[in-house]
Formats: C-alpha cells, sequence, structure tokens
C-alpha cells in the first residue's frame, strides 16, 4: 500500500470535523512549503546575480556618489552620502 492509500484510508475514518481541520493543516502546509520555496528561489537568484562582484573593483567612489545625489536631488536628501563628523540632518517643511 502506497503512503497516499494509507493517508486516505486514515482520512476516510475520520469524523467530518476532524477532516476539515485536517483539510485546514494541509492548506497551512503548502502555503509554508510555497512561502519555503519563493525564499529559496529569491536566495538563488539574488546570490547569482551577485556572484563575482565583492571581487570587481568599484566603480564610482563615495565622492562620485554624492556628487550625483547633490546634483539631482540636493544634498539635503541624501544627508547618509555626508560622512563628514559635522553632518546635519535637515527636513523641509510643509
Amino acid at each position: 500500500m502506497t503512503l497516499d492509500d494509507k493517508i486516505y484510508q486514515n482520512v476516510r475514518k475520520l469524523p467530518d470535523a476532524f477532516r476539515e481541520e485536517l483539510l485546514d493543516f494541509v492548506q497551512y502546509l503548502l502555503m509554508k512549503a510555497e512561502r519555503r520555496e519563493t525564499r529559496e528561489w529569491s536566495s538563488l537568484s539574488l546570490s547569482s546575480a551577485m556572484r563575482g562582484l565583492e571581487e570587481e573593483d568599484s566603480l564610482y567612489a563615495l565622492d562620485d556618489l554624492r556628487e550625483r545625489a547633490d546634483g539631482l536631488h540636493g544634498a539635503h536628501r541624501f544627508p547618509f552620502l555626508d560622512m563628514r563628523p559635522t553632518a546635519s540632518i535637515t527636513f523641509d517643511q510643509p
């Protein structure tokens, strides 16, 4: 007898209320398996995309990024790019 047959035979012995509970549990397990598979694929995709990049030289220095951010949006929008010890964060007032 296969595993599927054993499950089927035992489920048939259960009262309806337990069958409904079992169905809920099976659906939960399926959802959990889908989430795990999605996480594994996401992790695999990211690690594959990033593979080898740690050995590459950086194309841009921090000053290049800071200059680009200042030119596009103004320095106050990207305070995290200002690494000077006296940097302050300013917010536009509505």
